[in-house]
């Protein structure tokens, strides 16, 4: 049950994270060309969408399918590729902003995110380890997707909404 949950939580911090990328894409891209791993605009824009479409992928195979291996390699595979383009970024001494979950007006702390990404790494793999022999119908699976995804939604349009609101208070 608690592999489960944390299926769950994982499912719906990618979708938190992909739609809030989908809010405001340009911001993304600008992070892609920051990190410095691309320069050419076509591969930034085919990558920008490649992510968010590999994030939505990742939370669908968390809760559909998530004895198959590859529901184990593409989230801990993304995640990896994260880990170590922020370990590039340190070893730059890059300070960037990185719009992981949609727009920022801070600077992110690369450290953490390395360890952020780990962490979800670790659990990802904890998760497809110690996963419930119950599976769940396919309608059963269907219909938590769902849920995640609605609560997701709001999740991203109620930080969206706090983060222009903090804005006018700041320019105020």
């Amino acid at each position: 049950m608690i592999a489960f949950m944390g299926q769950l939580f994982l499912a719906g911090l990618f979708l938190v994270s992909s739609i809030s990328k989908c809010l405001d894409m340009n911001e993304f891209r600008m992070s892609i060309k920051e990190f410095g791993v691309v320069d050419d605009k076509r591969l930034i824009t085919i990558g920008s969408y490649f992510f968010v479409f590999i994030e939505i992928m990742s939370a669908y195979l968390l809760i559909n399918m998530f004895s198959h291996v590859f529901s184990l390699i593409l989230p801990v595979g993304m995640m990896t590729l994260f880990v170590i383009v922020f370990i590039k970024v340190i070893l730059e001494k890059k300070k960037l902003k990185c719009n992981c979950f949609g727009k920022s007006d801070k600077g992110t702390n690369n450290i953490y995110a390395v360890i952020r990404n780990l962490v979800i790494i670790g659990l990802i793999v904890f998760c497809w380890i110690y996963q419930s022999d119950d599976l769940l119908s396919p309608l059963d699976n269907f219909l938590i997707f769902t849920i995640v995804l609605f609560i997701s939604f709001i999740i991203c349009f109620v930080k969206d909404h706090y983060f222009e609101k903090r804005k006018e208070i700041q320019n105020a």
